[in-house]
């Protein structure tokens, strides 16, 4: 009998057989793991993923659906090969033996779904061994063997039989453990390994499904990109030979762009770039990531972003040098959920789906979800960052919750994974010293960071040789008032002021007092208030330039920008003044990067001058950032650094921009944080605990199975975490919004289009192009818009819930007009 693993797309007599399927995920997992040195392991995973198919019952179920949409009376074919390898090498006795049969039987038993389940869950109930305990009749793992390709049958015996094999596979699972001397560490670590083969396993899967389905044949050296990294290093060499040579800052932006050339022929491990804006830190880093990848045959270059506005604007940078005519997917990916659908070329889904794309550049959301998010979608990423170079740009912006995991999780990678790190920023968020409550062991948490792996030989004197920009102490005892910022202004010489506020109420404040005291002016506001498209048509893209660039060269009238933070980074904007309400050191610096970014401004003499960005606090009654505990935080410690500096000013060369007060800012907002919150809060636990020793759930296992079962309870290894409860609520950004569509612009036609009622393929279609045309609205406020006639939900929408703005809430200015009944209901 030939047993069938699927039936190709669209057909009901072209099959995949399951002998070849799982020999071509066998082979394709084997070769993604051996970046960490278990080959075999994820050779066996994919030789027994799909076992429980191998049987008459799995067979006649394929037979009755395979011209059915849904499928019925679904089958378990996922159990039977874990339980395989399970009772061949499980011996209650030998831990080595538990170990690695317990992480092989959940990566085969959970490869669909959401992946790795809680091995013991909050209740104390053990899911792995509950599993496992299927019956044969539930599971056909015996038989289902015994109807196994005679071929793979004599490899998997073969390796299950060496007597090496259980104490060589246990011995590298404990030394990829093996970071740190810190017990949570270590099961952290195998937990996270257990991820890495998890994710060569499903790709492995995904893959040869999907070639199939495409009639792609198998070809085993075609699975992995190969690139030519010196071709592409000699056009970006080329590309920096065009630069001016003249001058004191290209002298400064040569020195690091060969620093980080220099730097990049060092082994593998996590470095440093701490530059000034404007000291070309993308092109330098770039130049790090492709002289590392051509030296060490690396596979792939990352590239992450904070800010879809700077993953734009690098991608833009980078493919022009790189892949000037390429397509979005081949040589480069760009992902993020920002994209116009006019950017998604043929090779985007496929690319987007498995990053098998010689470079990526993507968000930080995408790179923790890949790390720690829920389902196999998310997981079957995380493999590619084996053997490749990941650049971080502004990477004090990590997300304060996601601190530890990401610290853990990068010295895995560059511990383990023949990977290496580059972290880019202007203010260092001294991943390195953080310090936890434990005075035996204060930097457990801390990012594994040698000194001398900066690329900046000297900070200080870096930063004072590329000073561009000064910052100002404005700030009172009581504050100021809107209307005195206003006045403030107004008095300011400058042609062109970028104004940085904290709030979207200040913003339309403080924007509708200048455009009706300046109708002669150009006066423009920035907020999440108003939608992509909107704020793009000021700030520009990659195909257009943006209306406030043409104001600032408009040197007869004066041009004023009031934006919330999304202007902060990643925005190629050059402004002669700027002003930021008090928050912290990183925003306040980031705003500093928009102010005479270029270096342009010139004394009457023609000699260049510094630009001059003025903090300024503002009334308790017009701040109002109670809910805004972070930013709270950051100006409590910002208080203290302007403190601090003003007791001894020479002692930081008159500067606030020196690099002491910015590792001082970093060092006490990290101290005032409970470690609760940087190890991703989960209800009375943590995410890093449930990912590690996960005590709770473990004691209380502990307990009910002493209760149960008394001396018959199954003991617990190293592998206990509650992976599904730890990854389900891991969210970077707070899912508690929904897009509304806004009538602005094209929205208006996605509107009436959708009301149209058009098939369901057209409507995912138009949602696809209304990404652009949609604001943020929170998920329990919905009711309260729609009972107040601000939005309306679209009917017959195939169980889609859509929803859009009413005709009149929308200002051509500002976006959702911030009026009291739509007051705190935008997100």
């Amino acid at each position: 009998m030939i047993h069938k693993a699927r039936y190709r797309s669209g057909s009901d007599t072209e099959f995949q057989t399951l002998s070849s399927h799982l020999f071509e995920t066998g082979m394709l997992s084997e070769m993604f793991g051996r970046d960490i040195g278990l080959s075999k392991l994820a050779l066996l995973m994919g030789f027994l993923h799909d076992l429980g198919k191998n049987c008459y019952s799995w067979q006649n179920y394929l037979e009755k659906n395979k011209s059915s949409e849904r499928h019925s009376d679904k089958e378990d074919h996922a159990t039977a090969g874990g339980q395989y390898l399970y009772r061949r090498l499980i011996d209650i006795d030998i831990r080595e033996g538990r170990i690695v049969a317990e992480i092989l039987a959940a990566c085969i038993m959970y490869h669909h779904g959401q992946g790795l389940p809680d091995v013991v869950k909050s209740d104390g109930t053990p899911v792995l061994q509950k599993r496992l305990a299927k019956t044969e009749q539930e599971t056909h793992c015996e038989e289902s063997f015994a109807n196994l390709d005679n071929d793979l049958k004599q490899t998997i015996s073969d390796i299950l039989n060496d007597d090496v094999f259980i104490p060589s596979a246990f011995e590298r699972l404990i030394s990829l453990s093996k970071i740190r001397k810190v017990k949570a560490n270590r099961y952290f670590n195998l937990g996270f390994t257990a991820r890495f083969l998890s994710s060569c396993l499903i790709d492995a899967d995904r893959r040869s499904s999907a070639d199939y389905d495409q009639n792609i044949p198998f070809d085993l050296k075609n699975a992995l990109v190969k690139t030519d990294w010196k071709n592409l290093l000699n056009r970006l060499e080329n590309y920096l030979l065009r630069f001016p040579q003249e001058g004191h800052i290209n002298q400064i932006r040569r020195d690091i762009s060969q620093n980080c050339a220099s730097y990049a022929g060092r082994e593998d491990g996590i470095y440093t770039l701490t530059a000034a804006t404007g000291s070309g830190k993308t092109l330098a880093a770039l130049r790090y990531a492709l002289v590392h990848a051509a030296k060490y045959q690396k596979d792939r270059i990352f590239i992450i972003a904070p800010y879809t506005s700077i993953l734009d604007q690098n991608a833009d940078v980078i493919r022009s040098i790189l892949d000037p005519d390429g397509e979005n997917g081949s040589l480069i990916l760009e992902h993020h959920s920002n994209l116009d659908v006019s950017e998604k070329s043929e090779y985007y889904t496929d690319a987007s789906q498995t990053w098998n794309v010689p470079i990526v550049i993507t968000t930080m959301v995408q790179f923790l979800e890949a790390l720690f998010g829920y389902g196999t979608r998310k997981i079957r990423r995380m493999h590619q960052f084996a053997n490749s170079v990941i650049i971080f740009d502004e990477v004090q912006t990590l997300p304060v919750s996601c601190t530890y995991l990401f610290t853990w999780a990068l010295d895995y990678l560059c511990t383990n994974c023949k990977t290496s790190a580059l972290l880019c920023t202007a203010t260092q968020p001294g991943l390195d010293k953080i310090k936890s409550k434990d005075e035996e062991k204060p930097y457990k948490y801390a990012l594994n960071l040698k000194p001398e792996n900066e690329i900046v030989s000297d900070i200080t004197k870096h930063f004072i040789a590329l000073k561009r920009v000064e910052l100002v102490d404005k700030t009172k005892q009581n504050g100021w008032s809107l209307t005195e910022v206003a006045d403030f202004i107004d008095e300011l010489p400058q042609n062109s002021i970028l104004t940085v506020v904290n709030t979207k109420k200040q913003a339309q404040v403080l924007y509708k007092q200048l455009k009706e005291a300046h109708p002669d002016w150009h006066v423009i506001h920035l907020s999440d208030n108003m939608c992509p498209a909107h704020r793009k048509k000021y700030i520009g893209d990659r195909k257009n330039e943006g209306i406030i660039k043409q104001y600032i060269r408009d040197k007869s009238i004066k041009c004023v920008c009031v934006s919330t933070r999304l202007i902060e980074a990643g925005v190629d904007l050059d402004f002669d003044a700027a002003i930021r309400f008090f928050s912290g050191f990183d925003s306040v610096v980031q705003t500093a990067g928009r102010c005479n970014r270029n270096g342009n401004l010139r004394d009457e003499d023609g000699n260049p001058v510094a630009g001059k960005t003025y903090i300024i606090n503002i009334t308790k009654d017009e701040e109002r950032v109670s809910s805004l505990k972070d930013l709270q935080l950051g100006q409590e410690i910002m208080s203290r650094i302007l403190r601090e500096y003003h007791v001894d000013e020479a002692q930081f060369d008159h500067t606030l921009l020196h690099p002491e007060l910015i590792s001082r800012y970093f060092s006490y907002y990290y101290g005032q944080l409970p470690e609760s919150t940087l190890k991703y809060k989960i209800d009375s636990d943590t995410a890093l605990n449930l990912l590690s020793e996960n005590t709770d759930s473990v004691e209380l296992y502990k307990a009910v199975a002493s209760t149960k079962y008394g001396d018959k309870a199954i003991g617990l290894t190293e592998f206990c975490q509650s992976f599904e409860t730890a990854w389900r609520n891991f969210e970077v950004i707070s899912n508690d919004t929904v897009g509304v569509i806004v009538p602005y612009e094209y929205g208006k036609d996605i509107i009436g289009k959708l009301f149209a009622s058009p098939d369901i393929a057209e409507v995912k279609a138009l949602l696809m192009e209304a990404q652009q045309y949609s604001v943020n609205a929170y998920f329990n406020q919905l009711e309260k818009l729609q009972d107040k006639g601000v939005i309306s939900a679209v009917p017959s929408s195939y169980g889609l819930k859509i929803f859009t703005l009413n005709e009149g809430y929308y200002d051509a200015d500002i976006g959702v007009r911030e009026e009291s009944v739509l007051s705190g209901l935008f997100a």
